[in-house]
């Protein structure tokens, strides 16, 4: 920002518009983090104004009210009076609001407009307003507020030129806007509070009416909890004190209401008019929407196509993006010798990048459906229709969105928590979304169940135990996910029940710009946050898993590479013998022989080559057999090698040293081993176990090869390692292990904390772990 610019604050009511007008100001000249130590988003935008000079918007949170009871209204509150640092002074103020719904809109505008900061009011949605019957009338409005009110089609972009000509004008206008006259208890109340905090050392800043305010008349105010911190039983005593004077709890939290909705009253009176209306589309689509039965049944029908788009239709992105980092990776190590470096750039750095790239798909398909679901009005529905379910575990009806998505993956099913205004259940349903089995999981579940579980059916075929186990993995995170948020709710998270109150905002056709800018602003802060996390951590799994190198390794197979090539180089000899000087020659034209169709050219091929001798064909095909059993032989050399250097590894020595610890659940050193690798991804378990057992890591859940080499892997007792019971014990490890680093670092990025990542990873281990044993040592005992 340049010492020319300004900054300006863009301020309103959830579902007014507010995000719509941002982009519609801003474009693509968009910043979007965190506000420092909290979890509220910053969004930072940029425009111009007629002389060329730069605005610095902020889109402030959209709330209700400058009460300061959360964190969002806080920042909001801090923000516009100068206190955010990494903000600065406001210089205006643009304050959208909704024709339609005046009397609750203007309550917010009426405590900004006591901030004495330069404000216009951005008056929305007549459209709206106009099929309800209400008509506002602009210039009254204005006079009413003693400050700018500028209509605007933010959709549209209708009026959004004037609006920025209005905002530079009023630069320089000395703010005199309205002010609610609260009484003399509750003004006198304030003042004194003002004067006792500001002549207080410890105070850092000055505080302004509208904090004082806060504290005296809220119920749960932020200011108040930060003050009683650093000030004590003193700052305690003297509020209590005040409050006292203001009157009981009742009139003390209902006063400000009151009054400002009387002096409201009063403003709507003289400027808008409101005729007689049949009833909405809204209402008649509510009767089906919101509806117990309808309502619900409408409601997973969208959700499962939410679902299927998570799932399915990203699965081609997904695959093209995963096939180009191969390709990406094939070109790399073709031109980078092979070994520790040609490793670090294919296996660690591209595969790192690709780790997280491929997850994209999903999270820009995710936040299209959020968007286009919030903008016409949906989600507030869906919302209320599961709070009754969700309330059971202490969370809201807003936690279930973000749980249904995480089925796909946790992800864009933490991202997507941003639509809970509650920090606690918030912070509560993040903890508990990794708990839902998600796309990664199924490559664990579907290798163990084809290969131990048997294809026993029920009920003629209907119903099969193979089907049965896989649902069964799937509610097992859900059930506990339920258990787990009822418990983080009465303890670390205990906080008073918030009653769920939402308003139902008017249907509308979505705004696809501003659909779009959703997709792009989650996928860009997916990428440029949690990947680089992920892309850590990829380096440090393949670090432990590359080293130590053995050289020892490296020349034993390097000599057993070298005893195949000769054994079949001499198998090779035996086939050509005397015409070995055509042997070019003869596998060319045979070549040549295979890829012509055309009849008359096969026949004059095959006429040269018999020319040559008659057994030109014979030779070349048994030539043909032996480079595949040679290339075979060398891969499966190679694999082998591949296996070595990772039992000799760092995380294949842990694995052998954790035995003991991961024995009591049925597993052995390999099972340890390819669980410690999977923790970033549990995905990697399949390629793992497939470079362990040595047949490479290009082995996926649907190898044969993998699950034969599982079924007949032994103890040194002889017996089998691998039972339908050590499978489910396994699985149910996976399903309840937080094993995706991807996840771990968008926790990170959400809750602006290291701590969480890191007691979501702790308390998910040790509950897989016990479940896991409790499983084997139960199921053992019972003789399964």
């Amino acid at each position: 920002m340049t010492n020319n610019s300004k900054r300006v604050a863009l301020i309103g009511n959830p579902n007014v518009g507010k995000t719509t007008l941002f982009n519609s100001l801003t474009g693509l000249r968009q910043k979007i983090g965190n506000f420092p130590g909290v979890t509220v988003e910053k969004k930072i935008g940029t425009f111009s104004l007629s002389d060329s000079s730069q605005i610095e918007l902020i889109d402030l949170p959209g709330i209700y009210s400058l009460t300061a009871s959360s964190e969002d209204q806080w920042i909001t509150v801090n923000t516009l009076l100068g206190h955010q640092q990494d903000i600065g002074k406001i210089d205006a103020v643009i304050a959208i609001v909704d024709a339609s719904n005046l009397e609750r809109n203007l309550y917010l505008v009426s405590q900004v407009l006591e901030l004495q900061i330069p404000t216009v009011v951005a008056l929305n949605m007549q459209d709206v307003a106009t099929k309800k019957g209400i008509s506002v009338d602009g210039d009254k409005l204005s006079e009413a507020l003693k400050c700018p009110v500028v209509e605007i089609t933010a959709k549209g972009g209708v009026g959004v030129d004037k609006l920025k000509t209005t905002v530079q004008e009023n630069f320089a206008q000395q703010a005199a806007h309205l002010t609610v006259d609260l009484g003399n208890e509750v003004e006198g109340s304030v003042e004194e509070l003002c004067s006792y905090l500001n002549n207080n050392d410890k105070v850092e800043h000055n505080v302004h009416r509208c904090e004082a305010l806060t504290i005296l008349l809220g119920s749960n105010s932020v200011y108040f909890q930060r003050f009683s911190e650093s000030l004590g039983d003193d700052f305690r005593e003297k509020c209590t004190a005040l409050r006292e004077k203001i009157g009981g709890e009742e009139q003390r939290l209902t006063i400000e209401a009151e009054t400002r909705y009387k002096t409201i009253e009063g403003i709507i009176s003289s400027c808008s008019t409101q005729k007689e209306t049949k009833a909405t589309m809204s209402s008649k689509m509510d009767h089906i929407l919101i509806h117990p039965i309808m309502g619900t049944i409408v409601f997973l029908l969208l959700m499962m196509v939410v679902f299927q788009a998570i799932y399915s239709w990203s699965g081609p992105l997904m695959d093209f993006i995963d096939e180009g980092f191969a390709y990406i990776g094939e070109i790399a190590a073709s031109y980078i010798p092979e070994g520790t470096l040609q490793s670090l750039v294919v296996d660690g750095m591209i595969a790192g990048v690709g780790a997280f790239v491929i997850f994209l798909p999903q999270i820009v398909i995710l936040f299209a459906f959020i968007a286009i679901l919030e903008d016409c009005g949906y989600m507030a529905r869906a919302a209320f229709l599961m709070d009754r379910i969700m309330k059971a575990a202490g969370l809201s009806g807003n936690s279930f969105i973000p749980m249904l998505s995480s089925f796909a993956c946790a992800i864009p099913g933490v991202m997507a928590t941003r639509v809970i205004k509650n920090p606690r259940d918030r912070l509560a349903t993040i903890l508990v979304l990794p708990l839902m089995s998600c796309s990664a999981r199924l490559p664990v579940y579907t290798i163990l169940i084809a290969a131990f579980i048997p294809a026993t059916t029920y009920f003629g075929g209907w119903i099969g135990l193979q089907g049965l186990v896989l649902f069964a993995m799937y509610m097992v995170g859900l059930v506990v996910a339920f258990f787990v948020a009822f418990f983080l709710k009465k303890s670390i998270l205990k906080g008073s029940q918030n009653e769920f109150v939402m308003e139902m905002p008017s249907y509308k056709i979505p705004h696809f710009p501003t659909v779009f800018m959703r997709m792009y602003n989650s996928g860009r802060a997916f990428v440029v946050t949690a990947g680089t996390f992920i892309f850590f951590v990829t380096i440090v799994v393949w670090a432990v898993a590359y080293f130590p190198r053995s050289a020892e390794i490296e020349a034993k197979y390097a000599q057993q590479a070298e005893k195949i090539e000769q054994q079949y180089n001499a198998e090779s000899e035996k086939i050509w013998g005397e015409f070995s000087e055509q042997k070019e020659q003869i596998l060319s034209s045979w070549q040549k022989w295979q890829d012509t169709e055309d009849k008359e050219q096969r026949q004059k091929i095959r006429e040269e080559l018999v020319s040559i001798t008659p057994a030109s064909f014979s030779m070349a095909e048994r030539q043909q057999t032996v480079q595949e059993n040679l290339e075979s032989a060398l891969m499966s050399n190679e694999e082998q090698q591949a296996g070595e250097h990772l039992r000799h590894s760092i995380l294949g020595r842990v694995g052998v040293w954790i035995e003991p610890v991961v024995k009591p659940l049925g597993w052995n050193w390999k099972i340890g081993v390819a669980t410690i690798a999977s923790f970033p991804a549990r995905e990697v378990i399949v390629a793992t176990l497939g470079i362990i057992y040595n047949l490479g890591a290009e082995e996926d859940e649907e190898s044969n090869r993998l699950r034969t080499s599982m079924r007949e892997d032994r103890w040194p007792d002889g017996s089998l390692v691998f039972t339908p019971l050590v499978a489910i014990s396994v699985m149910v490890f996976f399903a309840l292990c937080c094993q995706c680093g991807a996840t771990l670092g968008v926790i990170w990025r959400e809750t602006n904390s290291i701590k969480w990542p890191v007691f979501t990873f702790t308390y998910m281990t040790v509950l897989a772990y016990v479940a896991a044993l409790i499983i084997y040592q139960f199921g053992t005992l019972l003789g399964w």
